[in-house]
């Protein structure tokens, strides 16, 4: 295995400025947002460039480091603030930072499984030698993963890895566990689906079957668990925003095509049951929470008639009102492009979904019911809010392959193009700021000379944050740095 560490070369001669070399968190840091502490960070940056086939590469959290795997499986973690890298470990699949920012897991394959470990100050840890359904806890302090699954169902064991000063201590919290398990808000508890049971429902006109299993919580401290309800569909849920419920399915009826949408409180209290929701295949819904936690948004997909398939949007309110159909030409998502996310929230009162075939951006108020076409992802199936939810961003064809942007207000007003005279060749990125758009740009009669650029919102102005060439590009969650990407290098440099 080739050893020779990812070169860092500094783009000046000499280091960068004392500020950025000695850059440490002042007081209030762990309370700052990335988008903050970056912008601090990036005063006076000097690019930096890390020379190498890099695969895969990402930020932490805290702003401070940033890990990559080059083609061979090397995984280096460099130290933004001083400008070293270090290897960490050799012939690595995949690599993350946990959620504080302060460990890296990596996975490799050994001996047909993928074992994971834990890398932690200069140490490494084994965590397991067979590692599936990885889950990281959102406080950054534990792991949870199955082990031992059955090839058949995919039911195995749930281990929690809980992280301190040495080695993780593993807990095993139960056996059989089917699907991918769930944290709590604040991490602490663990939400899985026990003991699965195949269901099934013959008639002379339809056949169709599906499966049920008791949901427990476990405290990832103790050990304990404890039923929230039984003969759960194993698929959908969704732990809510103030990490007290968890919103999940039941009764599944094949002739009516419905199920009952559920909130169960996590302390093990009685369930709600919300409505009666339309499921037509029970293949599985999406389920988002809005940001008053007012309201769940949950698709439905299936066959009308043989060869006719139709998506639908529905809404079914907290309070326990009954679902609401919102839109039902959702796009198909389950044939068009798994990736495609065909619904999100722009604010805690507007949705913005696909629609099917034409792929049109439709804007529905929750409050007060209005819906309207506010812009088109056909060619691209690209579409964002902005991050104060104000206006979508959307890919418009102009040319064969050919994109440009197009900024749309959601309250109705004419979309306009910005970056007006240049081609966009990849989706782009909002800042989180929502001040800046970052995206790989190039002018339309010159086919070798992409860029990433920098895009004002204000103006619709576009700056380059480079004069390289580059691929592609990474954002660091602040949005003050960006990573560009190219087949031999990446270069860390400010944006603009």
């Amino acid at each position: 295995m080739n050893r020779t560490i990812a070169c860092l070369s500094i783009a000046a001669a000499a280091l960068a400025s004392a500020a950025c070399s000695t850059y440490q968190p002042g007081p209030g840091a762990a309370d700052r947002t990335p988008y903050e502490c970056t912008r601090d960070f990036a005063q006076g940056f000097e690019p930096l460039e890390i020379d190498g086939a890099i695969r895969d590469l990402r930020f932490s959290p805290d702003c401070r480091s940033m890990l990559a795997v080059d083609q061979a499986g090397q995984l280096t973690v460099t130290d933004l603030a001083k400008r070293s890298s270090r290897i960490v470990a050799d012939g690595v699949q995949t690599a993350w930072f946990t959620a504080d920012g302060q460990r890296v897991l990596f996975t490799r394959r050994e001996q047909d499984a993928d074992a994971l470990y834990l890398a932690q100050d200069d140490s490494i840890h084994a965590v397991s030698a067979d590692a599936s359904w990885i889950v990281d806890s959102p406080d950054g302090g534990s792991v949870l993963f199955k082990s031992g699954l059955d090839p058949e169902t995919g039911d195995g064991r749930l281990v929690a890895a809980l992280f301190g000063a040495g080695p993780p201590e593993l807990r095993v919290l139960a056996e059989g566990v089917a699907g991918a398990p769930a944290y709590s808000t604040d991490g602490a508890t663990a939400v899985y689906f026990d003991g699965p049971v195949r269901q099934a429902h013959e008639t002379p006109q339809m056949s169709c079957w599906w499966r049920t299993a008791d949901m427990r919580a476990a405290d990832l401290a103790s050990g304990e668990s404890r039923l929230l309800a039984a003969s759960i569909l194993e698929y959908g849920k969704m732990v809510s925003a103030d990490g007290q419920h968890i919103y999940a399915s039941r009764d599944y009826d094949c002739e009516s095509q419905t199920e009952s949408l559920l909130r169960l409180p996590l302390d093990g209290g009685p369930a709600e049951t919300l409505a009666a929701v339309p499921t037509y295949w029970s293949a599985g819904h999406d389920l988002l929470e809005t940001q008053d936690a007012k309201y769940v948004l949950h698709s439905s997909f299936g066959e009308d008639a043989p060869g006719e398939y139709r998506a639908q949007l529905w809404l079914t309110g907290t309070d326990g009102a009954s679902a609401r159909l919102l839109a039902n030409d959702l796009v198909n998502y389950m044939f068009t492009c798994m990736y495609i996310i065909p619904f999100q929230l722009a604010s805690e009162r507007t949705v913005l979904y696909l629609t099917d075939g034409e792929l049109d951006i439709e804007a529905v108020d929750l409050a007060d019911g209005w819906t309207r076409t506010v812009g088109s992802a056909a060619g691209s199936m690209f579409f964002a809010p902005s991050p104060d939810g104000r206006s979508v961003l959307s890919l418009q064809a102009v040319e064969g392959e050919q994109s440009c942007m197009l900024l749309a207000p959601l309250d109705g007003g004419s979309p306009r193009r910005i970056a007006e005279s240049l081609v966009t060749l990849d989706w782009p990125a909002w800042s989180p700021s929502g001040e800046r758009i970052l995206a790989m740009l190039r002018q339309p009669d010159a086919a070798d000379a992409a860029g990433v650029y920098s895009v004002n919102v204000a103006d619709g102005l576009a700056r380059r944050v480079d004069a390289g060439a580059w691929d592609s590009f990474v954002v660091h969650p602040g949005g003050w740095l960006v990573a560009l990407r190219r087949s031999d290098r990446v270069r860390l440099a400010p944006v603009p």
